[in-house]
Formats: structure tokens, C-alpha cells, sequence
């Protein structure tokens, strides 16, 4: 049975994501570690996202919402850490959604080993129902679900067939990792932005906690951010790039 003692805040960015919302939701609420508070922020959406959080949030009391005009994903994932009352925090996107077990086996990690930050694997899934099992983490698990913070760094400044993409959405967070050293994502930079994020936690913490299943489900979207050309997208990557050669 899992020790449910510490508690772990889900910040979820909403914009405009009213088709899938309810889904990501759900799953989170249906994870078997129950000590935990979602936080739903919504980006000033022009859909019904919002009444559709507060529909949700009046069903459970662990649901937090918060709306304020648009000002990207970035400054979202912001005002969650800083309502964050949890000792860890994790962030979910709101088209995707996790497995039931997958913040109860990040957690036992965490405690077990001691650190501060604990990744999965993913599984990418497509609107058709298509999937894709992606392995980005064995090749470094020392055997005891854990890695170096260097190793991990450096296969996510490759970009080879071994490389690990720098998500924040598939990792757990000691919250003290980041308040102590000032880590918040920056605002402004839409590309790119969670792999600064990470990598700044990685610059401070030694041992990272590796777990190779697949609990995140990643939704391939044509119309996500991520898939979109946008016209910020070469500024934020040179932005992004200057600071790793800094790093």
C-alpha cells in the first residue's frame, strides 16, 4: 500500500482545450496515490474551458481553478508553483492524460531513492487511436532507477536516436528543488521552454530518479502548439540556445 503522507500538486495549463479537458482530468483524479491537488489555470480561453473546470471542480474538492487573460504557457505553469501547496509537483498538458498509477510509482521513487526528480517513459498516442511506445530512459537507468544528472543532460543536448526529450510533463518534482533555487518557467519563450526548465533543475541536483514505464500518454495533435509553426518559434529557440551554451 502506498504511503500517501506527502502531497503532490497537478498544474495543468489550460487554453482552449475544451474537447479534451474533461479526459486529462479525469484520469489524473482517477490515480491511485490520492493525496493530491489539481490546478487548473486557465490561459484566457475564448472556448468554454473555464465553465467546464469549474463544472469539474464543484465535483471535487482537490480541484483548484484559476483564470486570468492570456499571456502563454509559460506564465500558466508559473501561477501553478507558486498556488502549489503540495511537497511535489508535477505538470500535465491539457490534451493528454496519464496512467491511474503513474504518480504512486513516481513518488515511491522519489522517497525511495531520495532525490529530487524522477522521470517516465511516454507513450505517444495519435486522434486516430494509433500509439507508440517511446523509450527514452533505459539506456540510462543504472539498474536501481537511478542516473547521473550529467548523463541525463547530455543525451538531452543530443540529438541523436538516443536522445531524451526535455518534457516537463513526464516528471516529478521535489518542490523544494525549486523554490530554493528560484527555478520557474520563463516567461514570453512558447518553444522550447520546458527544456530550459528541466534542464536548470537538472543543474542543481545530482542523482535523477529514472522509471521506464510508459504512464504518460502524449496526444499527437495537428492543431497543438508543438506541431503549429509559430512565428516566435526561431526567436525562442536562439533565446533557448544561448542560454544552454551559457549552461
Amino acid at each position: 500500500m502506498p504511503n500517501f503522507k506527502k502531497k503532490i500538486s497537478i498544474v495543468v495549463p489550460v487554453y482552449n482545450a475544451s474537447n479534451t479537458i474533461e479526459r486529462c482530468v479525469q484520469s489524473i483524479l482517477s490515480q491511485t496515490y490520492t493525496n493530491i491537488e489539481i490546478i487548473l489555470v486557465d490561459d484566457g480561453s475564448k472556448d468554454n474551458s473555464l465553465e467546464i473546470c469549474k463544472k469539474l471542480q464543484s465535483r471535487d474538492s482537490r480541484i483548484v481553478v484559476v483564470s486570468g487573460k492570456n499571456a502563454g504557457v509559460s506564465v500558466a505553469r508559473n501561477k501553478g508553483i507558486e498556488m502549489a501547496n503540495g511537497d511535489y509537483i508535477a505538470f500535465v498538458d491539457s490534451d493528454d492524460y496519464v496512467k491511474p498509477e503513474m504518480y504512486e510509482k513516481l513518488i515511491n521513487i522519489a522517497e525511495s531513492r531520495k532525490v529530487s526528480l524522477v522521470f517516465c517513459n511516454y507513450e505517444e498516442v495519435t486522434t486516430s487511436g494509433d500509439s507508440r511506445k517511446v523509450n527514452q530512459l533505459s539506456h540510462i537507468n543504472e539498474g536501481n532507477n537511478l542516473s547521473e544528472n550529467i548523463k541525463v543532460i547530455e543525451y538531452m543536448l543530443q540529438i541523436t536516436n538516443a536522445s531524451i526529450f526535455g518534457c516537463c510533463w513526464r516528471t516529478l518534482i521535489n518542490v523544494n528543488l525549486l523554490t530554493q533555487n528560484s527555478i520557474r518557467f520563463t516567461p514570453g519563450i512558447t518553444m522550447a521552454e520546458d527544456l530550459k526548465f528541466i534542464l536548470e533543475c537538472l543543474g542543481v541536483t545530482s542523482k535523477i530518479g529514472i522509471c521506464n514505464e510508459y504512464l504518460y500518454y502524449f496526444v499527437v495533435n495537428e492543431i497543438s502548439t508543438t506541431s503549429k509553426y509559430m512565428k516566435k518559434q526561431d526567436q525562442d529557440m536562439y533565446t533557448v540556445n544561448m542560454w544552454i551554451r551559457e549552461f
